[in-house]
């Protein structure tokens, strides 16, 4: 019983250990590509009427971008905004308190997002 308990706590030592050397896998430029929309943000229309305030946080170690919307008529919302290496776009999945989601796909670009 002893050698099998001794071989499972190597198996488990080695795969933390090999997980802690592992490279960042969402630190390419790719991922960060939406990096400029991480802050605390206050959205205006173009006549300076205040429309809401969202807040993008990265999480997941900048895997995952989080997108909370606080609308100025009461509406709010989230979303989830991620790359996705197999196809090279960038995704957001966004509900509201209204219930309504949305489903968009991009690809950034120099200098915008598309």
């Amino acid at each position: 019983m002893l050698p099998f308990r001794l071989l499972l706590l190597f198996v488990c030592f080695a795969t933390t250990l090999a997980a802690q050397s592992t490279p960042c896998p969402c630190c390419t430029d790719q991922h960060r590509a939406f990096d400029f929309w991480v802050g605390e943000w206050e959205v205006v229309d173009t006549s300076g009427t205040i429309l809401g305030h969202n807040t993008i946080t990265k999480l997941e170690d900048g895997c995952l971008l989080t997108e909370h919307w606080r609308g100025a008529s009461g509406t709010t919302g989230r979303s989830f905004n991620y790359f996705h290496p197999a196809d090279s776009t960038w995704n957001q999945h966004w509900m509201d308190n209204s219930g309504n989601p949305l489903v968009l796909q991009g690809r950034s670009g120099p200098g915008k997002m598309v």
